[in-house]
């Protein structure tokens, strides 16, 4: 295990020569104390730690452990002049996301016309098809004003940043329809619900 002079060390250099700050400079001391306990990090090498990260590994500990730790080295190889390569693990991918088929999205649609107020059946069923066939997120949805539907399509302003952009729509749609829109009374801006 190491002593706790050399992370004093570490510490100081890490602040004045590192570039990193006190509270991430005493993290990456506390973990090479923890990596102390299975490996000699005085005397390193790339092999001692490949096998760490396997034994890590073995433990059941992921990447959002290892990694943070495999940073601490690469500062406390700097710190120490070593030349060795830190290993790093991948981030696991992300679950793939939900789409629904096209028989779901017309159950869902057929659904919103269950509703007995038509105001509401034609609120709702705009929003969903907004929503399923613009590709626009809940927010841009909700921020449409009803000079920015056209007979070609939506104009969708972005809640993140992004360019406004125009979206082509479906030849028979409720969205397009702007009779439908004007005589039930729908307004997104209005928030009707």
């Amino acid at each position: 295990m190491i002593d706790e002079k050399t992370l004093l060390e570490f510490r100081k250099w890490a602040v004045a020569y590192g570039g990193y700050s006190e509270v991430t400079a005493k993290k990456d001391a506390r973990n090479i104390r923890r990596i102390s306990r299975d490996i000699d990090v005085m005397n390193i090498s790339e092999k001692m730690l490949y096998d760490f990260v396997d034994l890590e590994l073995k433990r059941g500990k992921g990447p959002g452990v290892i990694n943070p730790e495999m940073r601490s080295m690469i500062a406390w190889k700097k710190f120490r002049g070593l030349d060795i390569k830190v290993p790093r693990l991948r981030k696991p991918p992300s679950p793939d996301p939900w789409f629904p088929t096209d028989d779901e999205v017309r159950t869902i649609l057929k659904s919103v016309e269950r509703v007995e107020d038509p105001s509401t059946m034609w609120r709702d069923k705009v929003l969903m098809e907004l929503l399923f066939f613009t590709g626009a997120r809940a927010s841009e949805v909700l921020r449409i004003a009803m000079d920015d539907v056209r007979d070609e399509g939506v104009f969708i302003r972005s809640s993140k940043g992004e360019k406004p952009r125009f979206v082509p729509s479906r030849r028979k749609s409720s969205i397009t329809s702007g009779n439908t829109l004007r005589t039930t009374g729908y307004h997104p801006i209005r928030r009707p619900f």
